[in-house]
């Protein structure tokens, strides 16, 4: 009684559930305070659990699974994959700082997070209604991959605002997975165009979540055939412009000898993640900037 309601959220999924969401803020009382209803608001109860003593501004609800819940405190955001039993800090690069208001973007299904002083903050959610405990307790999982844009950057600045400081996503495409313990067998990321192996990517090994970036690029010549061709033209260009053979021989050592890599096209892709003997797959998709086209 007294306290502020910070929010009322009711479920995009499940009739008759909502989230309510207390602040003791203003009265020097800094517990978390998070309820739910699946009657309607007949009944309440408090899934707050392991939440620490931060004052709670906004909770959300995943579009894809009820389970995964968002909250934003006083100083930071957390996450649930069991609807309130067990919750756990979204670290990263997010700064310790009040996050007052967030929403999950209806389409694209990023975390576009509102803070208090340190700006405007976007994370991809869109993979993370596959965190069930089903899911995290398999031996490996490979995680929904995302769409993505191939942006083209014309070199022009149009923005209004000369003091402006932000940072874009990695321009590569994010593959995501999951392992239940860290793996002693090797893991491997293979991209499909069709039928045809067009990249492949050693992976991180290790227990819990893992990601590596695909550059959205597909081999074009394997080692021998570059050795025959790209490198022989190479030294015989730097001999022409009168460097040495030292230096030839460090610009090369510092260059990619496996293969030679281009832009893949557009269109969709097969990704096949295999863990040992384990192999699962998903698909992805490269989309052009059609602004660009204009």
């Amino acid at each position: 009684p007294g306290y502020w309601v910070s929010r009322v959220i009711a479920s995009s999924q499940v009739n008759g559930t909502a989230y309510v969401t207390y602040t003791g803020y203003r009265h020097d009382d800094f517990r978390p305070f998070v309820y739910k209803t699946t009657d309607f608001g007949k009944t309440w109860t408090a899934i707050h659990s392991n939440l620490p003593n931060e004052p709670i501004n906004v909770i959300r609800e995943h579009p894809l699974n009820p389970n995964v819940l968002f909250v934003g405190t006083e100083l930071a955001i957390y996450m649930t994959i069991d609807g309130g039993k067990n919750w756990n800090k979204m670290k990263g690069n997010m700064p310790t700082n009040p996050v007052h208001d967030f929403v999950i973007h209806p389409r694209e299904h990023d975390l576009v997070v509102g803070t208090h002083g340190r700006s405007a903050w976007i994370a991809d959610v869109s993979w993370m209604h596959e965190l069930t405990s089903e899911n995290v307790n398999k031996s490996a999982h490979l995680f929904p991959v995302r769409r993505k844009i191939r942006w083209v950057n014309n070199g022009e600045n149009d923005s209004p605002y000369t003091n402006f400081r932000g940072e874009s996503e990695p321009a590569g495409m994010p593959i995501r997975y999951h392992l239940k313990e860290a793996s002693a067998s090797p893991v491997k990321i293979t991209i499909y165009k069709g039928e045809r192996m067009v990249y492949e990517m050693e992976g991180t090994k290790s227990k819990g979540l893992n990601e590596v970036q695909w550059g959205m690029v597909q081999r074009t010549r394997e080692r021998n055939e570059r050795e025959k061709t790209q490198v022989k033209s190479q030294i015989d260009r730097m001999r022409g412009f009168g460097m040495g053979e030292d230096e030839i021989a460090n610009f090369m050592g510092s260059m990619d000898m496996d293969y030679i890599t281009e832009e893949a096209p557009y269109g969709e892709y097969r990704i096949v993640l295999s863990v040992g003997n384990q192999r699962m797959e998903t698909r992805a998709e490269i989309m052009r900037d059609h602004w660009y086209d204009n």
